[in-house]
């Protein structure tokens, strides 16, 4: 849908870069930067366009240029702006209503562009938008922002993530593991305990993580095969994981795994520059 006339006036309410049209003057900021209005200012202009409903939110969105070279620069800063506004206490309708029209304009837009949406949703996505950014989970270039936006909705974005994992290739593999990690979600706990296995080494550490935070017992014998990397830094890292499972299983009390993991960073940590970890390990033990 094209913008209408009015909503093009209204955009073009809103200032040029500073120092677009400032030639021979002093210029204060660096050129390509924006000086915006105050809210007072610019309140009335943004209820103006909320007003427009989802057709203002999908024709601002056609204004924007394929790729952001600043020729689109009030465009831009109008659909950010009006999202953030509709963000503010009091207007959970009006950010619902920019959050599903921003979603439904993502297929046909230009990989830069479709990039740039994603990141506004972050701001204000929900379960409605979810189905509609999972489509992008295992598109190259795309699922980073996809993703992020998903953790940024929440518990609601689980099923787009899930559904991701065993499909995703990658980094797109690596953006929905760190998801589902970082989400801590318990559902999860067999995709990730595979792909603490994967080829990729940061795949793999995205996933110990993961299976740390989520604490299940069932990831035991993966964490300490894990801890075992060849690789140094992998093997740091995995082992601070083992760590923190085991801690989380303790306070569970879940002592017999906990041990089991104490026990064997306790016979594997003792060179230097691993020492401290067996250490840690000894004295988890002795306390129990």
């Amino acid at each position: 849908m094209a913008a209408s006339d009015k909503l093009k006036k209204l955009v073009d309410k809103m200032p040029d870069a500073d120092g677009a049209n400032d030639k021979g003057k002093k210029r204060r900021r660096s050129k390509g930067t924006l000086t915006g209005p105050s809210w007072a200012e610019a309140a009335p202009v943004f209820d103006e366009i909320l007003k427009g409903g989802s057709d203002s939110i999908v024709g601002l969105v056609s204004m924007l240029a394929p790729t952001d070279e600043g020729k689109d620069i009030k465009a831009r800063y109008t659909l950010h702006a009006v999202l953030t506004y509709a963000c503010t206490p009091g207007k959970d309708k009006q950010r619902a209503c920019v959050a599903g029209a921003i979603a439904s304009q993502l297929a046909g837009q230009s990989k830069d562009n479709q990039a740039f949406l994603m990141r506004e949703l972050q701001l204000c996505a929900d379960a409605k938008t979810a189905t509609e950014l999972g489509k992008f989970l295992c598109t190259k270039d795309l699922s980073t922002a996809a993703a992020y936006a998903l953790t940024a909705i929440g518990k609601d974005a689980l099923p787009q993530l899930r559904a991701a994992l065993p499909k995703a290739k990658g980094s797109c593999r690596l953006d929905v593991v760190q998801a589902l990690s970082v989400m801590s979600d318990a559902q999860s706990v067999e995709g990730l305990k595979k792909a603490a296995g994967d080829p990729d080494r940061e795949v793999r550490l995205a996933a110990i993580c993961g299976l740390a935070n989520i604490a299940d017992a069932g990831a035991v014998d993966v964490m300490i095969k894990a801890s075992d990397a060849k690789d140094a830094w992998e093997r740091i890292q995995a082992g601070d994981a083992c760590l923190e499972l085991a801690e989380k299983l303790t306070a569970a009390g879940k002592k017999t795994e906990a041990n089991k993991i104490y026990t064997h960073l306790k016979q594997t940590r003792n060179t230097v520059g691993e020492s401290h970890v067996g250490d840690i390990a000894a004295k988890a033990l002795a306390a129990k």
